[in-house]
Parts: structure tokens; sequence; C-alpha cells
């Protein structure tokens, strides 16, 4: 019983102390006087939060808050927030000093504003999305305040569900699980329930892109999300901007015939909004040998007559080629007669410069690279 008294006698104490240094009737010479350091959150419209810094100049070993509606409030350095509601919604003035009760020192005043309506902690954003693998991704967080944060995913029912994964810094990237398959959405919400409404970042969702390996095409279909009016969908091909699908559909497809022999063409999908990037994983397919027969024509004689006569007297290969070029000609021992990696070196018939007999030459012309080279055969 008597130790239960001594704390309440030590805290009405306390209490005294803080009171009578703030009306003047205690005098202490105080070492340094910096006050604590700390600032207004507007929560709503009657309702703000003092929010002190994790650092501070000087320790002391109370707090104490006049919110400029007639209430004082005694805080401990533990506290880093303290709320309060006034009765009104009404701008204040609000005092904030420190004390040490070992020589009753009481420091100099921290003046703050209270507006109500103006809102004095910035928007969290979610910047970018982007796919690192089938299974994971990356976001980039934007979380100028500092505050702290809880990271949400949307569900498959559309309710949002906290992934337990709290961040506080600025700048920051997270490495996120997901399945490339489906849609997934996320967003961010402060711990503090005073800050949720007006920090909470706007949803940022992933969409989906897949390649059809077409006879003579590469045929692309995609899936998005139900999009804001300001969104922006496009695909990137081989890193460049190349179809606008904007206003195409959730879901989609679309053909590229404009293939290059020989070479792997890549493609992407972006969904941007004026705060926000999305980025899928690559999508990719080398050229089959199939279409660069189509897709690179050419054309060669099954005739000449390199007699010296100044018609048709040598073999002329027309044609453009964009990949790797190889033509052979053999006798009709299967000897090469003529080798040649340039599409635009004509043949005169000789082999050492000896001319060769009349008859059928078998030749062979490759294009492009071994794993999807097209291989043309003939005789001249």
């Amino acid at each position: 019983m008597e130790r239960g008294r001594n704390k309440v006698c030590t805290a009405l104490s306390l209490l005294f102390i803080g009171f009578a240094l703030y009306f003047g009737d205690l005098k202490a010479q105080c070492l340094d006087t910096i006050p604590p350091q700390a600032r207004v959150v507007n929560c709503g419209s009657t309702t703000i939060k003092l929010l002190f810094n994790e650092t501070q100049p000087v320790i002391y070993d109370s707090h104490w808050i006049s919110w400029g509606d007639g209430n004082i409030e005694q805080s401990f350095p533990r506290l880093k927030a303290v709320n309060h509601t006034y009765a009104d919604a009404a701008p204040r003035t609000i005092q904030v000093w420190g004390t040490t009760s070992a020589n009753l020192c009481k420091s100099n005043v921290l003046l703050l504003s209270f507006e109500p309506g103006v809102v004095t902690v910035k928007k969290t954003a979610i910047s970018e999305f982007k796919m690192l693998g089938m299974a994971s991704g990356e976001l980039t967080i934007k979380n100028p305040s500092n505050i702290e944060l809880l990271l949400y995913r949307k569900t498959g029912t559309g309710d949002w569900e906290s992934t337990g994964r709290t961040l506080s810094k600025d700048d920051q990237q997270l490495k996120v699980f997901i399945d490339s398959l489906t849609t997934t959405c996320f967003r961010l919400e402060s711990t503090d329930t005073c800050l949720v409404e007006s920090t909470r970042s706007e949803p940022i969702c992933s969409g989906n892109l897949k390649l059809i390996r077409n006879q003579s095409s590469n045929g692309l279909t995609w899936k998005t999300p139900l999009l804001a009016p300001n969104a922006v969908v496009s695909i990137e091909k081989d890193s460049a901007p190349w179809q606008d699908i904007t206003g195409k559909g959730e879901t989609g497809n679309i053909d590229d015939q404009d293939l290059i022999c020989g070479k792997e063409h890549c493609y992407r999908l972006h969904i941007v909004t004026p705060g926000s990037r999305f980025t899928s994983l690559p999508v990719c397919r080398r050229t089959p040998a199939s279409i660069c027969g189509e897709k690179t024509p050419i054309f060669i004689p099954d005739a000449f007559s390199p007699n010296g006569d100044g018609i048709n007297d040598i073999l002329n290969i027309k044609g453009e080629v964009n990949a790797a070029f190889e033509l052979t000609i053999f006798n009709p021992w299967g000897i090469a007669v003529f080798h040649s990696l340039d599409i635009t070196r004509d043949w005169d018939g000789k082999l050492n410069g000896v001319p060769l007999p009349p008859g059928n030459y078998p030749y062979q012309i490759k294009i492009g690279e071994e794993s999807s080279s097209f291989v043309k055969t003939g005789y001249v």
C-alpha cells in the first residue's frame, strides 16, 4: 500500500513540475535549452498526431505538449507519437518543451501550427513494378515522409490482405513472390490508423503477355487488369516502342509478321500511369527457318552460259539478306567448286581461273544461324 502511495505522489509531483515550469512558477538554469524536435501530422478534420523525431538533440525526462485548446499533456521520450482530437476544426498553435526532473530544467518552446484540412504527410506510391522471373518481381517504393508502411496484396476475391511486410525508407526496392501467369495487385498503407486514408498508395497491378509461335508470324496475346482511365498500355519489340494497345481491351491479340531471318525478337508489356509503370518479362522467339524462306526472297537462275559472249556469262544471285549467308556450288561428283559468304559475289563458272565443262552443278544456300537456318538447294 505504501509503495502504491509513493508512485502516485511521484506522478503528481512530475505533473506539478511540468505545469509550474510552463507557467513560470519554477525557475532553473539549463545548460542546453534546445526544445524537443517534432512535427504535426493532420489525421482528419479535428484529429492530429504529434510525431517526435527518432533522433533528439537533447534527451529530456519528460516532453510536455500544450495543444492550444487549454489542454496540456505530459509525454515521455519513449513515446514517438501522441494523438489529440479537438472539439472543433479551428487553427491552433501547439507548444512543445522538455523538462528534466534532476534540476527542474525547462527547455525552450517549439512552436507548431495546425491547419485543419492541410495535408502534412506526403502520399506514398509504388512507382514501378517489374517482373524478374516467372515467380518473382520487384517493387520500387516512394515514401517521402519515411513513415512505417505495410504492403497489401489483392486476393482473388477482390479483398486486400496484408503481406506482413513493413518498410519505412524512401526509394526502396522490395522483392515479391508472384505468379507471372495471373494478375497481381499491390498497394501501401500506413501502420498508423491516423495516416491510413491520407497516405494510402494507388494500386499497381501486373499484366500478362504470351507469345504464340505461328508458322509465319509471332502471335502476341495480352491480359491486363481493370485499368485507370489515364493508363497507357503498350508492347515493346526489341527494346523499342512497337504497338500502343490502349483501348483495345483488357484481353486481345496481335500478329507480328515483320520478322528478320535468324534474329531473336523479344517483346514486353508496359502499363503506365502518371505515377507508376509495370513491365512484364520478355517473351522471345528466334525466327525459324520456315519464316526465313518466306521473308528472305532470293532469286538464283537455273542456268547461265559463261562463254564470253557477254550474255549471261556470270551467275548472279539477287535478293536482300539480313542474316548470315553461305553459298556452295558442287561439281557432279560432289566436290565444291565455288564458296562464298557474300551474296553480292558472282560466279563466272571457273575453278582457279579455269572454265569448267558444261553440266548440271548442284548448289546449297544457307541463311541464318545453325540453330535456325534456312536451306535452299537446286541445280544451275
